[in-house]
């Protein structure tokens, strides 16, 4: 999958997909100020600029949140779910392989059935 590249005011390209190029412009060039009741690992305070999905949330419940913060939190989400998708195109290629003259080689189906539960384990 291509990582969504954002241009800046000043001509800078800023990578969606890099935790540091996106810190960088949310706590260093926009000056967002981290919030203080998200934990950012082991430590008990933030002490670095973290972009977990857990700060972002905190970030973006801010009625003046700036919109990259959001732009980030949906890149991550869309590309959480292209990976997924990918996983199991790639999962049922393997499995039942190309065969010539198969017109619905390469197509995902899907089937809902409401009846029937799974874990996804």
């Amino acid at each position: 999958a291509d990582a969504l590249a954002v241009t800046n005011a000043d001509g800078s390209r800023l990578n969606l997909a890099a935790p540091a190029q996106v810190a960088e412009a949310l706590f260093v060039t926009l000056r967002l100020q981290k919030p203080p009741a998200v934990k950012a690992g082991r430590n008990d305070g933030l002490t670095h600029n973290s972009t977990r999905d857990e700060v972002l949330r905190a970030l973006a419940c801010d009625k003046n949140a700036h919109p990259l913060v959001r732009l980030v939190l949906r890149h991550r989400a869309a590309s959480r779910a292209a990976a997924t998708c990918a996983s199991y195109v790639s999962m049922y290629e393997k499995e039942n392989g190309a065969r010539d003259g198969d017109n619905s080689f390469g197509r995902l189906r899907c089937e809902w059935n409401n009846t029937r539960t799974a874990t996804g384990r």
